[in-house]
């Protein structure tokens, strides 16, 4: 049995936030919530940060990066080689209780290198593995990555996804037979909720408009090329007029998109923000009518956790951990590519403002039901004390 009054030490592999993608933003909060909330002894460990947030060194979480070093007969950085290397010494030196892996590609793998190269000294390291969405669905297929991705997640301690979808993918897909279990993302109801918000003056959309809105990393899984086809497609039909788009994000896709959006005739619809800062969201959030995701694939999304939280109804692609967080009370799905159907769920929700409002207050319950920081974090607890202690994880 696990002394109770011992604090765990836990080391968290990520793409830490400002990093682009929903992990990174993710795995920080739950980095900052074991240290609040469970008081654990929290490192997480990763690329160099483009910061170091105040708001984690002041509750003690400690942030480890991985330099870049310099091997000049590479093409290419050893990044798993070193994340393992940064891993080791730190266990060496804090003495680790757990490695947890978040998105698995690379970090499951140096994980498991860290976990391997103890074991020749006699010593035990578990690892956790937490599949976020692209690693799998995506990246998970790819034959210069399965191989790594079988080995390490199949030889790990635990593994989390944040979907049933990706845990059936890896499972029936691509050769996981380490048994997995669902952990979703959560979002915390003290910071994304319904505000009072000027946004839209400022962005000089006109009174009384009907505002979509969406926030991603802007990845071509994203799909926001969907967004020009649906502003088409309402001037098409001479509904675009009073309708505005609120566009928050950066990556890939946004120069593209913007480019396409200024070159078309529907250019002063658009509002791009660029990369969204956590209370800049909010109000992002808050001055939306109706939030759309319309990815290809995905995970658990955040985006559309945050905007249920704020009150706003959401419509997402029918694919998915997409279809798991949304239903007929919270939002509506459309099947990717079918922007007729995407309007007319727009021109609904427009239609009756009041029927608008009612999807969105929904949404806030269904948030405190299933992904609140209690609800989740709790799951992550027993996770971390039954590996530790050699026990069956039951949930």
């Amino acid at each position: 049995m696990m002394d109770t009054e011992k604090k765990l030490r836990i080391g968290i592999m990520t793409f830490y936030y400002p990093h682009l993608g929903g992990s990174g933003i993710i795995t920080a909060r739950l980095a900052k919530n074991l240290a609040i909330l469970k008081n654990y002894d929290v490192h997480i460990i990763g690329y160099p940060f483009d910061e170091n947030p105040l708001e984690m060194e002041d509750i003690g979480v400690k942030l480890h990066k991985v330099d870049k070093i310099n091997y000049p007969t590479l093409k290419n950085e050893p990044y798993i080689w070193t994340l393992a290397s940064q891993a080791y010494n730190i266990y060496k030196k804090e003495g680790l209780d757990l490695l947890h892996a978040n998105y698995a590609v690379p970090h499951a793998l140096a994980a498991y290198c860290t976990k391997r190269l103890l074991e020749n000294e006699g010593e035990f390291l578990p690892y956790v593995v937490t599949g976020h969405g692209s690693d799998i669905h995506t990246n998970g297929y790819k034959r210069d990555v399965n191989p790594m991705l079988k080995l390490s997640l199949n030889s790990a301690d635990a593994i989390t996804f944040v979907s049933d979808d990706l845990k059936r993918t890896a499972e029936d897909s691509l050769g996981i037979h380490n048994t997995g279990i669902h952990i979703p993302n959560f979002v915390d109801t003290s910071d994304f909720r319904k505000i009072r918000t000027n946004l839209r003056k400022k962005l000089k959309i006109p009174k009384g408009s009907f505002v979509i809105g969406h926030a991603s990393n802007f990845a071509p899984v994203k799909q926001v090329r969907h967004f020009l086809s649906l502003a088409n497609y309402l001037k098409g039909n001479n509904t675009l007029h009073d309708v505005y788009f609120i566009m928050c994000g950066d990556g890939r896709d946004r120069l593209a998109l913007e480019e396409s959006v200024r070159l078309s005739e529907v250019g002063d619809y658009f509002r791009f923000m660029g990369r969204v800062e956590k209370k800049d969201i909010v109000e992002a959030y808050n001055a939306m009518d109706v939030f759309i995701l319309p990815s290809k694939h995905e995970g658990c999304s955040l985006s559309i956790l945050e905007s249920m939280a704020c009150e706003v109804p959401v419509i997402g692609t029918n694919v998915g951990g997409i279809k798991e967080t949304i239903d007929e009370d919270t939002g509506f799905l459309f099947e990717s590519n079918n922007i007729g159907e995407l309007s007319e769920i727009v021109l609904k929700l427009k239609r009756d403002m009041s029927f608008c409002k009612k999807i969105g207050r929904n949404g806030i319950k269904r948030v405190n039901e299933k992904y609140s920081v209690k609800k989740v974090m709790k799951q992550y607890y027993d996770l971390y004390e039954s590996v530790v202690s050699g026990r069956k994880y039951k949930k």
